[in-house]
């Protein structure tokens, strides 16, 4: 008999705004709420993103920003479990 691991998936909630760098008349700030496990990357939450909302993924960047100011912009390649563990702070 082999034993095999099984695998330990968390799932994280994810909830943020989309905004917009230039504004027009148009301007609406969406949030957002998706689950992704925290083995994924930001890539991934920027495809999911794409997929529920129909912002193309290559046109915008995943940032913390806290008083109109932006404190950290995530890299692609972050995990999730990353990005809330860096938020916790």
């Amino acid at each position: 008999m082999v034993s095999v691991p099984v695998p330990n998936t968390k799932w994280e909630e994810i909830e943020g705004y989309f905004m917009k760098y230039d504004l027009d008349e148009n301007y609406q700030n969406y949030k957002f709420k998706v689950k992704m496990r925290d083995s994924d990357q930001i890539y991934d939450l920027r495809k999911k993103m794409e997929e529920a909302y129909g912002f193309k993924h290559s046109t915008f960047i995943i940032t913390w920003v806290c008083d109109n100011t932006i404190h950290t912009i995530f890299n692609s390649t972050m995990t999730i479990k990353e990005l809330k563990s860096s938020n916790n702070n």
